[in-house]
């Protein structure tokens, strides 16, 4: 499996420089309140979706899903290694907005995006885990180039949707209209906060991982 990670790494070489170029166009533009909160999530879905579909679209470019079939791979170790590539992508995106973001503010104490702190960190992959589980079932299924159509909107409905789910269901408990379990939690402490929001999003991930491993494990090659 860590192979097979290697391998998408030594095909996006040259990916890493347009991703580089997302990270410094992200922070300089979205330095400002109240994009300024989100940059390094910003930064991180970014790369994540750039290494995603580039991964993708070399892989159905050279028909390496034919030649991994041919060799004694199993192929819920290609979905496997495809998923947890999110976490990689992820931690590059994130590590990247972070020693631009160093450079700058070592070179302009004023400048107004700091270091990152845990909601920056966690939201980054947060973003990146629903990008990839949104991503890989549709690319399986239909494969890049059809995806390729769709592939902005999902990133922009990844980027806002749970912002401004987030942002709804607060307007509604300020009012005393949200109840139930969403109420629940919106007035709960920060660390169950934190816990439900880890719950939902793990359980999305492996309600993706699930539906790829079907999809690859019955697709004709």
């Amino acid at each position: 499996m860590l192979n097979l990670l290697f391998k998408d790494l030594l095909i996006l070489k040259k990916t890493f420089f347009f991703a580089l170029f997302y990270i410094v166009f992200m922070t300089l533009v979205f330095q400002n309140p109240p994009f300024s909160a989100a940059v390094y999530a910003m930064g991180t879905v970014a790369v994540a979706y750039i290494l995603m579909t580039s991964a993708g679209a070399y892989d159905e470019k050279n028909k390496s899903e034919v030649f991994l079939n041919s060799l004694p791979v199993r192929r819920r170790e290609i979905v496997f290694a495809k998923y947890l590539a999110i976490f990689l992508y992820a931690a590059l995106g994130l590590g990247g907005t972070a020693l631009f973001t160093a450079a700058l503010n070592a070179a302009l104490p004023s400048f107004p995006v700091g270091r990152p702190g845990l909601p920056d960190v966690a939201g980054a992959f947060a973003g990146a885990v629903l990008l990839g589980a949104a991503y890989y079932p549709l690319c399986f299924k239909f494969g890049v180039q059809k995806v390729r159509l769709f592939q902005l909107f999902l990133f922009l409905l990844v980027f806002f949707l749970p912002p401004f789910a987030v942002e709804y269901l607060q307007a509604r408990s300020s009012r005393g209209e949200a109840a139930g379990l969403a109420g629940a939690v919106l007035h709960a402490p920060a660390w169950v906060q934190g816990s439900a929001g880890a719950a939902l999003l793990l359980a999305v991930l492996l309600g993706s991982l699930a539906l790829s491993l079907r999809i690859y494990e019955r697709k004709e090659f």
